[in-house]
């Protein structure tokens, strides 16, 4: 921050010195020396206090928050930073995760918006409806100036798409965007795990278990020219995991969190989002879209599906059990693979996390080509404005200059993590984190004490509670050479460039060593698909709705027979299935889909 922002941390660490007296255990805590020098080499330094003193600005605020992670502003670190470095003063209505859709329509609905909506989850269509047709939302793109949001200003410049993706077809901006350009992002399907242990047991001449950053590129090259690359070799790799541990869960997941139906469904050629599932969603397959579910190559998935029900690879209770069977199926080593999932969030500690290696991406008859699609670097629905705002200029650019920081190299971490450590902007309330260049690694000083239990708990217990919803996590805007978050942040802390760790993968960080999975089997099979974002006319939208309200209930309800043997899965009930989804307007979803994809391929 600002040596003036400093200055009035430096205060409230007066006020709230006896916060420090629970930082007095007898664990050794580490600490990062915190410069004079940090973050005076970005480019604008925001005029903050923005609201003077003896001047008043209340800024009402409804923001998304987990519900596992839930404090009340007033004790939340970033907005009582918030308060103190702007002289805004925040009006925070808290919503979790589980409440916020019903939240968000009874807000629009009694035309009861607060000034900012923050992590709300607004779709393009919501975005379409309450912003275009309703004018509920502010159209935010006459303020986003040199002047008033210098940084997002600067972003838009760089990477037109990136303003492309905000702008609606009237030309207005109702939703400030995120965006994530980080040179080592996968931004492809969450990575799938193998055990090691087991394949072993499968494969002997497979390397033992990697130890070092070397070897696990070796041990993977190794395993590239004899792991499973089909569906069938794959199924027969679960067999052969169900024969040697007879009471194990072969591939862990449930239809609730980790579900690994996706990534098969991904082999026979549906080129999709990790999480559909059940084929209901949109997808691309041999260029042109498709409801998968409704394609005549679901049903021999639907019988590979079958298959790994009918002979316990997968679940039993694959359809009731809650996530907590997969931690279980995990922690106890009862699975040889685990779809779609964080298995170092599982496994915190390396000698555990290092046992598991993503898997590859698979193919099949019906698609004899290794991909998967990106994820969009851009989202948005994540901060609006309410158009009740309007004739109040200096109070929206108040906002928006605030709202702005979190586009600057410093802003993104103080949106993510919270403050460094050793800064007067933890304020005496958190230790903070910071990059460890021994370890190559984020070092979270508040989780070593005990005090958080890891460090997802500790960034949203104390800070905004969800990075991806604006803002920008991505390299510096003025120098790319600090081309990835964990590189911009050794800068920020002051680390000269000769000392920076420009690697930044550390084979012992967990979230590391996923990326690293995932750039050694994922990312070479990464291709672009249908966009993520997508603004409809008020009329194709509303047509979306009216379908996929009962279409997603029927194909997910229909697939869950078939696979569980509830429904014989035969060619004349699938073709009953089919023309059932088609009598509620699956065709009508197509044509949409497949107007919307053409316009989009016509325009790159």
């Amino acid at each position: 921050m600002t040596k003036r922002i400093m200055s009035l941390a430096l205060a409230l660490i007066m006020i709230m010195a006896c916060a420090c007296g629970a930082f007095a255990e007898t664990v050794e805590i580490p600490v990062c020396e915190y410069t004079s020098e940090m973050n005076t080499y970005t480019y604008w330094e925001p005029e903050w206090p923005i609201v003077k003193e003896g001047e008043k600005l209340t800024v009402t605020v409804a923001s998304a928050v987990r519900s596992d992670s839930y404090q009340v502003p007033e004790k939340t670190w970033f907005w009582v930073w918030s308060e103190l470095a702007t002289g805004i003063d925040f009006d925070v209505r808290q919503i979790t995760y589980e409440a916020r859709e019903e939240q968000k329509n009874l807000m629009f609905a009694s035309d009861n918006l607060p000034d900012v909506l923050l992590a709300m989850s607004l779709s393009t269509g919501d975005i379409m409806r309450y912003g275009v047709a309703e004018g509920q939302l502010l159209d935010l793109a006459p303020y986003i100036t040199e002047e008033t949001m210098p940084y997002l200003y600067q972003w838009f410049e760089k990477y037109p798409v990136m303003k492309a993706t905000a702008t609606t077809p009237d030309g207005a901006i109702y939703s400030l965007p995120f965006t994530n350009l980080n040179s080592d992002y996968i931004g492809s399907q969450e990575t799938n795990s193998y055990n090691q242990d087991w394949l072993r047991e499968v494969y002997p001449e497979l390397p033992a278990q990697h130890t070092t950053r070397e070897e696990f590129y070796a041990w993977s090259e190794a395993a590239g020219k004899v792991l499973p690359k089909t569906v069938d070799e794959f199924v027969e790799l679960l067999r052969a995991f169900k024969k040697n541990h007879p009471e194990s869960t072969p591939l862990a997941g449930v239809a609730e969190e980790n579900n690994p139906l996706s990534y098969i469904l991904n082999a026979y050629g549906f080129l999709t989002e990790s999480d559909n599932d059940y084929g209901a969603q949109v997808a691309i397959k041999n260029g042109e879209v498709v409801l998968p579910a409704l394609h005549e190559d679901f049903f021999p998935f639907l019988q590979t599906v079958k298959t790994l029900y009918d002979e316990g690879l997968i679940a039993n209770d694959f359809f009731t059990a809650d996530k907590l069977l997969v931690d279980s199926q995990i922690m106890d080593n009862k699975s040889g693979v685990i779809a779609a999932g964080s298995i170092y969030g599982r496994l915190p500690l390396p000698e555990d996390y290092h046992k598991w290696d993503a898997l590859w991406p698979l193919t099949s008859e019906y698609s004899d080509t290794m991909q998967v699609k990106e994820s969009s670097r851009y989202n948005v629905g994540g901060a609006c404005l309410s158009a009740k705002l309007e004739g109040q200029d200096e109070k929206i650019k108040a906002i928006l200059n605030y709202l702005d920081f979190f586009y600057s190299e410093l802003g993104v971490y103080y949106l993510w993590c919270g403050p460094i450590n050793g800064s007067p902007d933890t304020l005496g309330m958190v230790r903070g984190f910071f990059y460890d260049l021994e370890k190559g690694a984020k070092v979270f000083p508040d989780v070593i004490s005990g005090e958080y239990e890891n460090s997802i708990k500790f960034v949203c217990g104390i800070g905004f509670g969800n990075s991806s919803a604006f803002g920008n996590r991505s390299h510096s805007i003025t120098d790319e050479k600090y081309s990835t978050m964990m590189i911009l942040l050794q800068h920020l802390q002051g680390v000269p460039d000769e000392d920076i760790n420009f690697v930044a993968l550390a084979y012992d960080h967990g979230d590391n060593y996923g990326r690293m999975c995932s750039e050694v089997r994922v990312l070479p099979s990464v291709v672009e698909g249908y966009p993520k974002i997508v603004y409809y006319s008020e009329d194709d939208q509303e047509t979306i709705d009216e379908v996929v309200l009962m279409l997603e209930p029927y194909i997910e309800s229909e697939v869950a027979k078939f696979i569980t043997g509830a429904t014989e899965l035969t060619e004349e009930n699938f073709k009953k299935f089919v023309d059932g989804a088609e009598a509620y307007g699956a065709s009508d979803l197509v044509e949409i889909y497949q107007a919307a994809w053409d316009a989009y391929k016509a325009a790159l």
